[in-house]
């Protein structure tokens, strides 16, 4: 059975981000607990990507974090929708352990994060995929 849990990190991003933005921190609060409680729609994410999911409220788009999957990291990033359609200004990175259908959400950055494999951001990412205890395919 599928399930999506936070990192500490993530959590506390999350957490900071209502004091910043609240009204992002809560679409992506409420896409977290929509995607916990469908199971289907957990097990879609690595099934069905990329795509764009309209019948959530938010509406999100997912897609593979390329860079990640050559490195053997299931890793995914959704961009969060609001009601009208608008692009949330924070993503939402999700890593995937296929082995056991384990979720966890890496980090809720700003959309200027650096996807660059060389950033300080990207390592960190992985870094936290690892102490997850996700399981790598390589």
């Amino acid at each position: 059975m599928a399930s999506l849990t936070i990192c500490e990190e993530a959590d506390h991003e999350l957490d900071s981000l209502y004091d910043e933005r609240e009204d992002d921190a809560a679409l992506i609060d409420v896409l977290l607990q929509e995607l916990s409680a469908d199971e289907g729609a957990l097990e879609s994410l690595w099934r069905d990507t990329p795509k764009w999911e309209w019948r959530f409220k938010p509406p999100y788009e997912v897609k593979r974090f390329g860079e990640c999957w050559k490195r053997g990291k299931r890793i995914y990033i959704l961009k969060v929708y609001d009601l009208e359609g608008h692009l949330c200004d924070y993503r939402v990175i999700v890593g995937h352990d296929p082995a056991t259908d384990d979720y966890v959400v890496l980090a809720t950055p700003h959309r200027d994060f650096n996807y660059e494999p060389t950033s300080p951001e990207f390592a960190d990412i992985l870094a936290r995929y690892d102490r997850s205890g996700l399981t790598s395919s390589k």
